[in-house]
């Protein structure tokens, strides 16, 4: 090998390597099992067109009503905050704070009683 000689393939298997005719023959019945499987007619619909939608539970209406009440009462806290903070001259600069806070409130409780009128509306046609 180390004067350029290239090591040849053994032409013939010995007693210790896997026999061919068996690892086709193995491969041929594996192939052909999964064929099988793969052949079985399609389930039917498990979706039937008149099961009710569930919900998850951060999508309905007492979770809906229950952050327009919890953010009510953040967007008064904020407004308290202002109030709070321009009264006070060493706070006037952190305004921002609370105005952020009222800002955020008042779009998720305009977003979630949307939402509420949305669903009130589109009630499902039976």
């Amino acid at each position: 090998m180390g004067n350029g000689q290239r090591v040849r393939p053994k032409d013939n298997l010995s007693s210790t390597d896997i026999n061919p005719g068996i690892q086709c023959s193995f491969i041929a019945a594996f192939l052909t099992r999964f064929q099988q499987l793969n052949k079985r007619p399609m389930a039917a619909d498990k979706n039937p067109v008149f099961r009710k939608v569930i919900i998850p539970w951060y999508h309905s209406t007492n979770a809906y009503i229950f952050v327009i009440i919890f953010m009510l009462v953040v967007f008064f806290f904020a407004l308290t905050g202002i109030s709070v903070a321009r009264e006070y001259h060493a706070y006037r600069g952190y305004v921002w704070v609370p105005a952020v806070l009222l800002v955020m409130s008042a779009g998720i409780i305009i977003t979630t009683t949307a939402r509420l009128i949305k669903r009130y509306f589109h009630k499902p046609v039976k």
